[in-house]
């Protein structure tokens, strides 16, 4: 099982609708995650996926659980479907939708630090996507839409 602070390896993982995959990783956590939006972003990358169903269903599991790939050349790494499951779960907030959230309100790092109860720095982690965003910045980011009268 894996500690706290380290991202699960993949134990298992199934092709399931076309760019969608299910993934059960070594901390128990089993998850139905959607790789469409990151495929389109890297379809330089990822033509043979987007254009081939068969291939698609060739789906494998590294055999130390690091990546889910489709040979040698086309792989998704354990930690980005830890990452897309924790975002699309609402576990996390993805450092798009944070500076998303900031663009609406016209925030600064000092500003969104301040609204949010947080050092300056974290505002800043967060928005690069160094750091994790957890739902708890998630729901303060969405109470002080409402606090700023700009519901998201």
């Amino acid at each position: 099982m894996a500690k706290k602070h380290e991202l699960p390896q993949i134990k298992t993982a199934s092709a399931l609708a076309p760019h969608t995959v299910r993934v059960t990783f070594d901390n128990g956590v089993t998850a139905t995650v959607s790789l469409t939006s990151h495929l389109n972003r890297h379809k330089k990358v990822f033509a043979s996926l987007l254009e081939d169903a068969e291939l698609w269903r060739q789906l494998a599991v590294d055999e130390w659980g690091w990546d889910i790939n489709w040979g040698e050349d086309v792989a998704v790494p354990a930690d980005l479907l830890w990452r897309l499951h924790l975002y699309q779960s609402g576990e996390a907030m993805a450092p798009q939708d944070f500076i998303d959230w900031m663009d609406r309100h016209s925030l600064t790092l000092d500003k969104a630090a301040a609204l949010l109860g947080i050092s300056r720095r974290q505002v800043a982690y967060y928005k690069s996507g160094e750091q994790l965003i957890p739902k708890t910045v998630r729901l303060a980011c969405l109470g002080a839409s409402v606090e700023l009268g700009k519901a998201s």
